[in-house]
């Protein structure tokens, strides 16, 4: 069937204007329709789904992402965020994602300067890379406890964060996660961890305590998964000699076990493994020996200290 160069171009120009907003010369913005100021494309007509895109609109202030939508006349589950829907929305300062989200897309919130704290709602099972990457002022983050796997870069250049929640169901912190979040002091790793993957917690200078509660190391992509090695590692009753020995976690100096109630028990290089006595001259004495003596313990790590003692 033959059709006119006109007729095509025509077609193509009537498809366009339904779909997409010129705002600029070099900006396009492509929705399926917008209602009360959110963006939406379609995800399943047969399902009433929709999910969030990006517009020509720029949020200010706290926003509240609706769970639900009436579009001419047919109600619409909005089930998930759309990738970068709203990055470089400077002037938001709070976000309310409704608990019928499921999935949040690639960068979706990227360059959000204006955000302090974000609550991923339960609801939530895909947590995709890049999601809050560069949102400087980010100081508290709650993630979903259904989340599994934390893409790559999602807090990468968080500077400002200082505290995460962790689903207890994580099993692998992918690549560059926290990287530059230089005030992240402490962070706990929960039980189902089991791999880190490179650079996860790269340019954390501000790291001092990594709680680990897996009994079994988890697997690191490398070296370059820490900035550095200065933290104290708490890890389960048991665990600490599986740690010491464990590639990249055999880095760490200061290992500690902690039970269930909170209390440390300190292990290598702390524990010691032997203690001897001598006298003034370097003889070697009994325990019982009196006088002033002098008494050396030796630690698991091939160090020793020596003290004089009255006895």
């Amino acid at each position: 069937m033959r059709f006119s160069t006109q007729r095509v171009i025509f077609t193509l120009m009537a498809l366009f204007a339904a779909t997409a907003v010129k705002v600029s010369a070099s900006d396009y913005y492509f929705y399926d329709f917008e209602e009360g100021g959110f963006y939406y494309d379609y995800v399943s007509h047969e399902n009433k789904t929709v999910q969030v895109t990006k517009g020509e609109n720029k949020y200010t202030g706290d926003i509240a992402i609706p769970a639900t939508v009436t579009h001419e006349g047919i109600t619409y589950t909005v089930e998930a965020i759309e990738s970068y829907a709203f990055s470089g929305m400077d002037q938001m300062t709070s976000v309310t994602i409704p608990s019928t989200i499921k999935e949040i897309w690639t960068g979706a919130f990227k360059e959000c300067t204006g955000l302090t704290s974000v609550t991923i709602p339960n609801s939530v099972t895909t947590l995709n890379e890049g999601v809050f990457m560069w949102c400087s002022n980010l100081k508290t983050a709650t993630l979903s406890s259904e989340i599994t796997e934390i893409g790559t870069s999602t807090f990468n250049g968080c500077s400002r964060l200082e505290s995460v929640t962790l689903p207890s169901k994580l099993q692998k912190i992918d690549s560059y996660v926290f990287r530059f979040c230089d005030s992240l002091k402490s962070i706990t790793l929960p039980a189902a961890v089991n791999y880190l993957d490179e650079g996860a917690f790269d340019g954390c200078n501000a790291l001092v305590e990594i709680h680990s509660l897996n009994p079994e190391p988890p697997e690191c992509w490398d070296a370059g998964v820490f900035e550095n090695y200065n933290a104290t590692v708490h890890v389960p009753m048991g665990a600490a000699e599986a740690y010491k020995s464990a590639t990249v976690w055999s880095k760490f100096a200061n290992v500690v076990e902690t039970s269930s109630s909170g209390v440390v028990i300190p292990v290598a290089p702390m524990l010691p493994t032997s203690v001897s006595y001598s006298d003034l001259n370097g003889r070697n004495v009994s325990e019982s020996a009196k006088g002033v003596v002098e008494k050396t313990v030796r630690y698991l790590n091939g160090s020793s200290q020596s003290m004089k003692v009255v006895k």
